[in-house]
């Protein structure tokens, strides 16, 4: 028995790792863009991750982008940003933009790809989504249908987001033209070792949003749907699930 004990503890902390280290919306991840722009610049040799950016004002984000530029020592002509990062210790102005954008790699396009992404998000008027109310899965490839992170979207604009059968995080949330937000009022602390979080609830992360039609070819991978989601980075579709928490 307790080898039996043993192994399934092995197997869901193996399936949490699987979800930790790959899910968009994980919330260890969430104070990162704040930590680039106190000057922790090791983050930029990563992606950042979505829920990081969705967490940031524009200003914000405005200035995590322009950070990549500074880390190359770039001169900005916007006095505003030119004031900013000369009072950052590790700025040291020596170049053009133009210049600093040769020095890129892959990481900082690919970040300043995604920022630029979020960036966009308009919120003026909500809008109706009649047709999201529903279990939305994340596309993944190394878990089965049902045991892969979803979101669900209910009638009351409330949400749950969780992994197989937990509950991970809800709250409510406001569908726009091209962005969703969300406003997580409670999650599970037993599943987030994250001290930042801990007198944060409830706040709200903005990610954008995008209705994805289907051709034809498509509808076998996704069921014969219509059409999937985009929330940040990430695709969903519906599913029908008989067991999800309440």
């Amino acid at each position: 028995m307790k080898k039996i004990i043993t192994e399934l503890l092995l197997f869901f902390s193996f399936v949490f790792f699987l979800y930790s280290s790959e899910s968009s919306f994980n919330l260890n991840d969430i104070y990162i863009g704040k930590e680039i722009l106190k000057g922790n610049n090791n983050y930029l040799n990563t992606e950042i991750p979505d829920i990081s950016l969705a967490y940031l004002t524009k200003d914000e984000l405005r200035i995590l982008r322009n950070q990549i530029y500074a880390k190359y020592n770039a001169k900005f002509i916007s006095q505003d940003l030119s004031e900013y990062f000369k009072q950052q210790k590790w700025y040291i102005p020596l170049c053009s933009t133009i210049e600093a954008e040769k020095k890129f790699n892959n990481i900082d396009k690919l970040n300043i790809a995604k920022i630029q992404q979020y960036e966009k998000c308009v919120r003026l008027f909500p809008i109706e989504g009649k047709d999201y109310i529903k279990v939305w899965q994340c596309e993944r490839d190394n878990l089965g249908e049902g045991f892969i992170d979803h979101f669900w979207f209910k009638e009351n604009m409330n949400y749950s987001f969780g992994f197989d059968n937990k509950l991970f995080f809800s709250g409510t949330y406001k569908l726009y033209d091209n962005c969703i937000e969300i406003t997580i009022t409670n999650y599970a602390k037993e599943y987030f070792d994250n001290s930042f979080l801990e007198n944060l609830c409830p706040f709200t992360l903005c990610f954008p949003f995008e209705k994805c039609e289907l051709y034809s070819e498509t509808y076998d991978k996704y069921k014969n749907q219509q059409f999937i989601i985009k929330i940040g980075n990430t695709y969903l579709y519906s599913f029908d699930s008989r067991y999800l928490y309440e």
